[in-house]
């Protein structure tokens, strides 16, 4: 399920050619955690990139409709991700055109129907409206919201703010069936995993779901769900955690290669 490739600790190929250092397409200097563009040649042409600096240990790369998105840890050198970018150019390039063939961006116009937890949201004009008004399956805008970069960043707040208490409702539910006791729960923005679960040295565990998962149909929440909590019992998929998984969700397989086939088809937001 993931669109993701991950150098390892060890230092990177030095008999690899030196990448070709290009212009900063955003010259800014970015702070810690922020998105830079850079531009590199790849496959015979320069292509921009997205780069983000945080304290990481590895080089991961991952792609979505949006472009290429490189993040690196703070001490690598622009030269050293750059030839391991270049090291990885078939699967960047393969990547990028099974992303093109997925489902285009979502077209925010008045009309479009977004469905969240399988009800279905139409956008509206209202002449009235100063702000996104949500009313009976319709998501009413003012017109000068159309298109812009605010309608789809309050939308996406509200899916989100639907999104966490219907997730914590769901650990609720599953956590008894698995016997492990009830984990603090995060939403997600990630591009390349539906859900993550990590245990304190404390003993407090936190599980961490994808905001996207809104978008699909209310099982593929169960099912991931039942997987997260899973991981209490066991941290890896061997044959125990998969039956700790067929105990609360005896319908996993079909679970996962929808949540597979289904995730593709997601409109980027």
């Amino acid at each position: 399920m993931s669109t993701r490739s991950e150098s390892s600790n060890s230092a990177l190929d030095s008999h690899l050619p030196q990448q070709l250092d290009l212009p900063l397409v955003s010259p800014a200097p970015a702070r810690p955690g922020e998105w830079i563009i850079r531009a590199v040649r790849l496959n015979g042409r320069v292509m921009s990139y997205r780069l983000r600096r945080s304290r990481r240990k590895t080089i991961a790369l991952y792609v979505d409709p949006n472009g290429l998105y490189v993040a690196a840890p703070r001490w690598v050198a622009i030269g050293e991700i750059e030839r391991f970018m270049l090291e990885k150019e078939r699967w960047i390039v393969a990547k990028m055109v099974e992303v093109a063939n997925r489902a285009p961006g979502f077209q925010w116009t008045e009309g479009a129907e977004l469905v969240v937890f399988d009800r279905s949201h139409r956008i509206v004009i209202s002449a009235s409206a100063q702000t996104v008004i949500h009313h009976d399956g319709q998501i009413l805008v003012p017109q000068a919201w159309l298109g812009t970069e605010r309608l789809r960043r309050t939308i996406v707040d509200w899916i989100r703010t639907c999104a966490l208490p219907h997730f914590e409702a769901l650990v609720h539910l599953h956590a008894p069936a698995l016997g492990v006791a009830i984990p603090q729960v995060r939403l997600s923005s990630a591009r390349t995993r539906w859900g993550s679960c990590s245990i304190a040295r404390g003993g407090k565990a936190q599980i961490r779901l994808n905001w996207r998962l809104a978008l699909l149909p209310p099982r593929l929440s169960d099912y991931v769900v039942v997987h997260e909590l899973a991981h209490l019992r066991e941290m890896n998929h061997s044959p125990r955690f998969w039956a700790w998984v067929a105990r609360a969700y005896p319908g996993y397989r079909e679970a996962e290669r929808e949540l597979r086939q289904r995730g593709r088809l997601i409109p980027a937001l």
